[in-house]
């Protein structure tokens, strides 16, 4: 039965209503996406990377809210409890038609790269970016470029990450007086703060923020027991691969922690180890190490690693006898490993690993290291970026200067400093 021109009218009216409950939880979001498109309207140039960033907040705010309006509809006491439209098919869809359309055109979506949407789940947490007050428009931006971070790596509890980034505060500070002379950063987890002891005309603002941005990212109560060598070496691996101009050849901050972790994505497998840092389980990495050796070997192995790292980063001069230990485990390993596939790249790769371990001995390991980069080359290998996986598909060691003239990035004065600044 075709309804009246009043009873058309009063569906109208209802479906108004229903659009206005869809935009309650929106409302908020649309306003900041129209604060940053005037923000940006009189910008000449944008990277195609930021571009497709701003894209994507786009289409997750809109995702965002589209679920929150699915959500009222399926309530036990919702919106539409006991409401039907009595309109026949035809006219309902035009009215939804117009009401879908209004919304497009309100919501200004543009056209959406075609892989955006099957990665959409694994976007979804920087959407607390755009929710959290605190972070200014230069910070959201700047952990927007970790969005192949989240993607590539399948084991991140998205659901902490959202929390935390929702929430995180980054204050400019005095460092405390008991606070080591190098650190310039430190994020605090049980107030979700990033104290910074540098300001943003600092040359090394943007590496320290990313570092801190992945500490926030990742640290949570299920990851606090994690050693802190992983923690650090992890979490500087990640911000080399995902954001540094030189990934291959950084060695201003954790070098031997980084190395550590890439010694040990070699003879267990970087998904391995990078499941154990986003989870917080080291029985992942001590199980593998378990199958070449023996069970006690492995948890030995771990706790010697564990002690010279905690020496090193005390300022305590390493033990030689504790160090020659896990030389010697590694070596151990990768023979096996090599007796197993003689794989020449692998053995060659911890090779390279294992000598420069060995520097942490010495007087003055930062000198030491980076005399070793020098002298002997930056080994070219990527281990988590998909992105620098699919552009180095073959590692292979290069000379130090070599390697940042193929970047074009002059070598900057911090790599030659006696001490290296680093993020806690």
């Amino acid at each position: 039965m075709k309804l009246s021109a009043e009873e058309l009218e009063k569906e109208i009216r209802e479906l108004e209503e229903v659009k206005k409950e869809f935009y309650i939880k929106a409302e908020m979001r649309r306003e900041k996406l129209k604060r940053v498109k005037k923000r940006r309207k009189n910008e000449v140039k944008r990277t195609k990377k930021k571009l497709l960033l701003y894209i994507t907040s786009l289409f997750i705010g809109f995702n965002m809210a589209n679920h929150y309006h699915n959500t009222i509809q399926n309530t036990d006491k919702g919106t539409f409890d006991g409401y039907t439209i009595n309109v026949n098919a035809k006219e309902r869809d035009e009215l939804f038609s117009e009401l879908s359309k209004s919304i497009d055109e309100e919501l200004n979506l543009t056209v959406i790269p075609e892989d955006i949407e099957e990665k959409n789940d694994n976007l979804l947490v920087l959407q607390a970016l755009f929710e959290n007050p605190n972070l200014s428009t230069e910070e959201k931006e700047l952990v927007c470029q970790l969005t192949n971070l989240l993607i590539d790596n399948k084991y991140l509890n998205k659901e902490l990450a959202y929390e935390s980034l929702s929430k995180v505060d980054v204050q400019e500070t005095v460092k405390p007086e008991d606070e080591k002379e190098e650190i310039v950063a430190c994020y605090k987890r049980a107030l979700e703060l990033i104290e910074t002891y540098i300001n943003e005309n600092s040359v090394y603002y943007n590496e320290t923020l990313i570092h801190e941005f992945i500490h926030c990212i990742f640290s949570n109560y299920v990851t606090i027991d994690l050693p802190r060598y992983l923690n650090e070496g992890m979490t500087e691996l990640l911000s080399n691969e995902y954001y540094s101009e030189t990934p291959f050849v950084e060695c201003s901050t954790y070098p031997f922690e980084v190395i550590m972790v890439k010694e040990l994505c070699n003879i267990v497998g970087e998904n391995k180890v990078l499941k154990a840092f986003s989870t917080g389980n080291m029985e992942i990495i001590s199980n593998e190490l378990s199958k070449v050796t023996s069970e006690e070997e492995a948890k030995n192995f771990l706790t010697n690693v564990d002690d010279v790292f905690e020496e090193f980063d005390t300022e305590t001069r390493v033990s030689s006898f504790k160090l020659i230990d896990v030389i010697n485990y590694l070596n151990k390993y990768s023979k096996k490993l090599y007796e197993q596939d003689e794989d020449i790249k692998r053995l060659e790769e911890s090779t390279y690993n294992i000598n420069a371990l060995s520097l942490l001995s010495t007087e003055d390991p930062y000198i030491s290291f980076l005399g070793y980069l020098t002298g002997h080359g930056v080994y070219v290998k990527a281990y988590i970026s998909s992105k620098l996986k699919e552009a180095y598909q073959d590692e292979y060691i290069c000379d130090y200067f070599v390697a940042i003239e193929l970047e074009k990035v002059k070598v900057k004065t911090k790599k030659h400093d006696i001490k290296y600044p680093y993020n806690d």
